[in-house]
């Protein structure tokens, strides 16, 4: 008895959750790198550098620049926390889900060890892009982790469910000038 609730006195210490703080429109688009529409062409899942964790690598192609110095027909490499390798699974709550075939628009920002791209603001950064039933292109907030097929929805994000495209696109032109 003592053993069963030393050891669940344990495991809820060691236990943790990822909080995300609400930002703005403002605060996302004046502080990522660029931001930008992109296809994901490729996904792979892979060990770090250190074998700690497991990191996806996609290939994005950048179908259209919102804002940043990149250019439309760009080939990039996004790498974000999370996937599987080896029967091994780790998944980050609230981070991104990349996978292959996905028009998205995302803000970027990079990695502060090695510079390469990552999403900004975890979930925040990340947008589906679709076809509304009339014909609109519209943005829903982008696939995470968390369960297969799960969007991580805030009402405070910065960028509204339905959001049409051209919208952000005015916005990110404004708020970055």
């Amino acid at each position: 008895m003592y053993f069963s609730l030393a050891a669940a006195l344990l495991a809820a210490s060691s236990a943790q959750a990822s909080t995300f703080e609400p930002v703005s429109l403002r605060q996302l688009t004046t502080t990522a790198t660029a931001i930008v529409r992109v296809n994901i062409v490729e996904t792979t899942a892979q060990w770090n550098a250190g074998h700690d964790y497991i990191e996806t690598l996609a290939t994005v192609e950048v179908t259209d620049v919102l804002g940043g110095d990149l250019a439309d027909g760009e080939i990039l490499t996004v790498r974000e926390v999370g996937g599987e390798v080896d029967g091994y699974h780790v998944s980050a709550v609230g981070f991104p889900k990349l996978e292959a075939g996905a028009d998205l628009v995302v803000f970027l920002t990079t990695w502060p060890q090695d510079g390469s791209y990552r999403v900004h603001e975890f979930a925040y950064g990340i947008y589906e892009v679709v076809t509304a039933p009339s014909g609109q292109t519209v943005l829903m907030p982008g696939p995470t982790q968390d369960t297969p097929g799960a969007t991580m929805f805030n009402p405070e994000a910065p960028v509204a469910p339905k959001t049409p495209l051209a919208t952000l696109a005015r916005s990110v032109a404004q708020l970055r000038r």
